[in-house]
This record gives C-alpha cells, structure tokens and sequence, in this order.
C-alpha cells in the first residue's frame, strides 16, 4: 500500500490476482485498509496464513467492524483507511487497486512492521 496523491487522497494496493480480495473489492466497490498495530501479530500470522486455520474463519481473529461504506475494519487497527474503488487493473500476477480514502480511523500504539521474513518494531532514526 502506497499514497498516490493527496488531493483526491488515494491510495495503491497490490493484490494478488487469486486472491479472494479481488472479486468482493470489485462486486462492492469499497475496500479497506487496515494498518496493523504491534498487538495484532496474531491477526496478521492469521491473515497470512501462516496459522493452518481455515481462511474463512480469519475474521474470527481480533475485533472486526463495518465501515461507513461497509468494508471490513479492524477496530482496535492503528490506521483504518475505508476506500471507494477508483480504479483496478491486472499486472502479472497482482490486481492493482487505487482507492479513495472515504474515512479514516486511527488509534494509539506503535506499527507492526513485517520485514527480513519477520516482525519488527520502528525506532526513531537519529538525524
């Protein structure tokens, strides 16, 4: 995920193309994402599927809500960013996804950061 711009404020999502994801983004027209806190490694291990439970039981994992337009929203996420379609198109093997930001909620806690093949935690970079 990535800022396209802020007037309209978009945003970039990569998918990839099998990925149930895609066709509910498409049929609904909203999407949302969901910037994980560091007290939601399980949430993300789930959502990988890195826990061998059935991905159709993901949502039992953490407290899941509706947004304004309906998309599925982590409660308790650091960022929620709710998302009206724009625009899709397929590269390779990854759907491209730029949405417009419809409504945003955030709360307090640090990032969780996946990276090296493993969760991290940020610092401040000393300048």
């Amino acid at each position: 995920m990535c800022s396209v711009c802020a007037e309209p404020p978009l945003l970039l999502a990569c998918v990839m193309a099998d990925n149930e994801f895609c066709a509910l983004a498409e049929a609904e027209g909203f999407f949302a994402i969901n910037i994980l806190a560091q007290t939601h490694m399980q949430v993300a291990l789930t959502f990988g599927g890195l826990t061998g439970e059935d991905s159709r039981k993901r949502f039992d994992t953490g407290e899941w809500g509706r947004g304004q337009a309906g998309a599925p929203v982590l409660q308790d996420a650091l960022v929620s960013l709710e998302c009206r379609l724009d625009s899709a198109m397929t590269r390779g093997t990854h759907r491209i996804y730029i949405g417009e930001v419809i409504d945003v909620l955030s709360n307090d806690g640090q990032a969780l950061v996946y990276t090296a093949r493993g969760f991290a935690s940020t610092v401040p970079l000393v300048t």
